[in-house]
């Protein structure tokens, strides 16, 4: 019984401990929201860069590597999206690119191509971030989703703009989550990472001139939709075609 009792306090005691912990973590990530909502602009490019570089000073060498790394791809990502001039490029092209590389990743994986406008589809911006932000979202089903069996990516166009839809059949975030999900700091609860990848690819489709949303998926998993504008010369030529699939 003095065991028992003993063990019990001591659990308790570890629980509080645990309990503090989180709390003071989610007061850290309150803050930094904070001193995000209150910067913009180049205020806010300077506060990410800083954090990163304190993140990079807390990792050394071994198995902490890789998340060095992340922390730099992340950063250099970010700083080239400010600085970047935007110039007309293929979006579709760009898709069909990303899609066939990540095929060859995940051959007993099953990753759906299909579009609903022939032709090019010209937007403006990156073309090398543009990719980098698809390769992005792949690489957060790999990291984030779950088992899943099926990544469907759709291209086509309303008004004036592209859209382009990224659903997987993975295990989606709760709504909670997906609320906060291109945030700047706001990983996975089960993740270690610093939570910077979907905020990048906000920025990324932001800085040319659109806007990117995530909801559920029809079958559960997760779904992300980016509207981009097409350039001026392309939205007089595109024409809705008949939708054509690539499995």
């Amino acid at each position: 019984v003095v065991l028992l009792l003993a063990a019990t306090v001591v659990i308790v005691i570890l629980a509080r401990r645990i309990e503090r912990a989180r709390r003071a973590l989610d007061a850290k990530k309150a803050a930094v929201q904070k001193r995000l909502r209150e910067h913009g602009g180049d205020a806010e490019l300077e506060y990410i860069v800083m954090e990163i570089d304190r993140a990079l000073e807390d990792v050394q060498g071994g198995d902490e590597a890789a998340s060095a790394d992340r922390l730099r791809e992340l950063k250099t990502v970010i700083q080239k999206n400010h600085s970047s001039r935007p110039t007309p490029f293929d979006a579709a092209g760009a898709c069909a690119d990303v899609v066939e590389a990540w095929r060859r990743q995940v051959p007993d994986e099953e990753i759906v191509f299909s579009r609903s406008v022939d032709g090019a589809i010209e937007v403006s911006g990156d073309p090398d971030l543009f990719r980098w932000s698809l390769r992005e979202l792949f690489s957060n089903v790999v990291a984030h989703g779950g088992p899943w069996s099926r990544i469907a990516v759709e291209l086509g166009s309303d008004d004036g703009a592209v859209l382009l839809s990224f659903t997987d059949d993975g295990e989606g975030p709760d709504l909670t989550m997906i609320s906060r999900l291109y945030g700047a700091f706001t990983p996975r609860i089960e993740s270690d990472g610093p939570g910077l990848g979907l905020f990048a690819v906000r920025a990324i489709v932001e800085k040319m001139g659109g806007s990117v949303k995530a909801s559920p998926g029809d079958d559960g998993g997760l779904r992300h939709t980016v509207r981009l504008p097409l350039t001026p010369s392309d939205r007089a030529q595109n024409r809705p075609a008949e939708a054509t699939s690539q499995a």
